[in-house]
């Protein structure tokens, strides 16, 4: 009796398959409903198997493809951070001799007792930043006098 009824619930499986794919293209469905009454048991099983293996493949594909995007948005994240991190790393280097310049200044300056002579260091020092903050696209901005404009002052 358990045949019959594994049989007939195979049966009313078909139907069901059949019928809603009847909604969906009626002259495919004819013939995917011949060969659903043709199949076996073990035919119809075979086909079930087959159709679980590829949707076990393409889930599996899926998830493969969403950690291969989260990777992407990790390693760019990353990347971002890297490039902000090292953006200043030039204009840093080019300031550094500057501060050396700066530091013999002062150096010079506890032991000469020229006032001239530091003036001078420093003036040159200070050209040589602007010199190089202009390289990097830094420009003075002439305020004195000028009235406030928040599009290029601070308060």
């Amino acid at each position: 009796m358990e045949k019959k009824d594994a049989d007939g619930d195979m049966e009313e499986e078909k139907s069901k398959v059949i019928s809603e794919s009847d909604q969906e293209n009626p002259e495919e469905n004819r013939s995917i409903e011949a060969s659903l009454e043709k199949m076996t048991k073990e035919e119809v099983v075979e086909a079930f198997r087959e159709l679980k293996e590829k949707a076990d493949r393409d889930h599996d594909l899926y998830l493969r493809s969403m950690a291969e995007v989260e990777n992407i948005k990790k390693r760019a994240a990353k990347d971002k951070e890297e490039w902000i991190r090292y953006a200043n790393e030039n204009l840093v280097k080019s300031i550094l001799p500057f501060m050396d310049n700066l530091d013999k200044a002062v150096a010079h300056a506890r032991d000469e007792k020229s006032l001239d002579a530091l003036r001078e260091g420093v003036e040159l020092t200070l050209k040589g930043l602007k010199d190089s903050l202009g390289k990097s696209g830094v420009q003075e901005v002439h305020t004195s006098g000028a009235p406030f404009d928040p599009r290029y002052h601070e308060a």
